[in-house]
This record gives structure tokens, C-alpha cells and sequence, in this order.
């Protein structure tokens, strides 16, 4: 068994979610509001449920995801549990052709894997993703190292 390094988290969306979820709630009321404006002699109440049902489960399906979705770090390889397709993919370090980070220097963001095959493994919403990718190159540099010593030896 390869030796357990780090387990990637999802706290600063979680964070990020807790800020945004009442100015999503008070846009909803206004767009109720404009709404029943606009068409006075309508009957709005299911429209407003209509509204209240689609955000609540925005916001408990990245709730679910945040708190289900992992990306563990062990020496050799990584292992990726989503909550939605119910299955984990384990990554060897040797597979592994690049990473990619698709946010920027940003709290939380996309992490792409790619491998030597070209497909492709995304890890939305983690922490830090700049330093998640530098850490898992330096994994690869220092796996490739090894192997370099243990072919030369």
C-alpha cells in the first residue's frame, strides 16, 4: 500500500456558497416581485415554488458534491471519488502526462488530469488548485526520479 500524503478539500466553495446563497435568495424575491408586476391578473405561486424548489437543489447538489467529492494524494497515485457517478478512479502517478489548473490563482477552482492515453479526469471545486497542481508535479518529478535511479542502479 502506497503511503497516504494529503486528502484535497472543498471548505473555500462550501465558504463561497454560504456568502452567495442569500443574494441568490434576494434576486429570486426581486425577480418574483417584477414579475407579478408585469403580469398582475397571473397567478404567480407556481412560479415562485418553481423558483424556490430550482435553487434549493442547486444549492443541495453542491452541497452534496462538496461534501462527498474527494481527491486523495498517496505517493504512486490518486484516487478521485465523485458523489454523482458513485464509483472512484484511481490516477498512477506513472499515467499521469500533465495537470492542468483552469482557474487561476483563485481559492477554489477546476483541476484537470491528463493522461498518457489523453483522457481527461476534472476536479471542480478544490481548494487552492495552483498549489494542488505544483504538489502533484512535484510528485510526478520526484516518481520519475526513482525510476531514473532504480533503472540506473
Amino acid at each position: 500500500m502506497s503511503q497516504f500524503i494529503k486528502s484535497i478539500e472543498h471548505n473555500n466553495h462550501m465558504n463561497h456558497l454560504l456568502r452567495v446563497t442569500p443574494i441568490l435568495v434576494f434576486f429570486m424575491g426581486i425577480q418574483y416581485l417584477i414579475m407579478k408586476n408585469v403580469f398582475p391578473q397571473e397567478s404567480l405561486g407556481n412560479y415562485f415554488v418553481f423558483l424556490a424548489l430550482s435553487l434549493s437543489c442547486l444549492i443541495c447538489g453542491f452541497t452534496v458534491y462538496d461534501s462527498y467529492h474527494r481527491l486523495l494524494l498517496f505517493k504512486d497515485f490518486v484516487i478521485i471519488r465523485s458523489p454523482y457517478s458513485f464509483s472512484a478512479y484511481k490516477l498512477d502517478i506513472r499515467d499521469l502526462k500533465n495537470i492542468h489548473n483552469l482557474s487561476g490563482d483563485n481559492n477554489f477552482g477546476t483541476v484537470v488530469f491528463v493522461l498518457k492515453d489523453e483522457r481527461k479526469f476534472s476536479c471542480y471545486f478544490v481548494d487552492y488548485p495552483e498549489e494542488v497542481k505544483i504538489f502533484i508535479q512535484n510528485l510526478i518529478i520526484i516518481h520519475k526520479s526513482e525510476k531514473q535511479l532504480q533503472d540506473a542502479a
